[in-house]
């Protein structure tokens, strides 16, 4: 949700640069949120991540119902398998099974990066 809301309105645009106190973040905090919040959009080719969150974007709950259809749920775990060559759409895996994914829905899912299962 911070990683969407900075992006939309950068640094720049904010009023009170040097200002801290409750409720306004410091710089610091900032980029530990920025790097703690990011969605599947950013992963690259070959990260694992669990999905956090699931939001319905400028269309309504039809993209976040859709995606909650595939099968990508809260807690879910997926791998980045590839970015098409002009890097539109990118392919994850889900629950054993490969899906094609715009990116303008990629940036509707909210993830943490997480480590590769091992494997027996």
């Amino acid at each position: 949700m911070w990683n969407r809301w900075f992006r939309q309105r950068g640094r720049k645009n904010r009023r009170h640069e040097n200002i801290s106190g409750p409720g306004i973040r410091t710089e610091e905090q900032t980029e530990s949120v920025q790097s703690a919040l990011i969605t599947l959009y950013d992963l690259n080719q070959g990260e694992w991540a669990r999905v956090k969150a699931v939001y319905g974007g400028r269309h309504g709950h039809g993209v976040r119902r859709r995606l909650l259809d595939m099968g990508i749920t809260t807690g879910t775990e997926l791998r980045v398998e590839r970015h098409a060559p002009l890097g539109d759409p990118m392919e994850i895996v889900v629950k054993d099974y490969r899906l094609a994914l715009r990116l303008e829905e990629a940036r509707h899912i909210e993830v943490e990066r997480i480590a590769p299962p091992q494997s027996n």
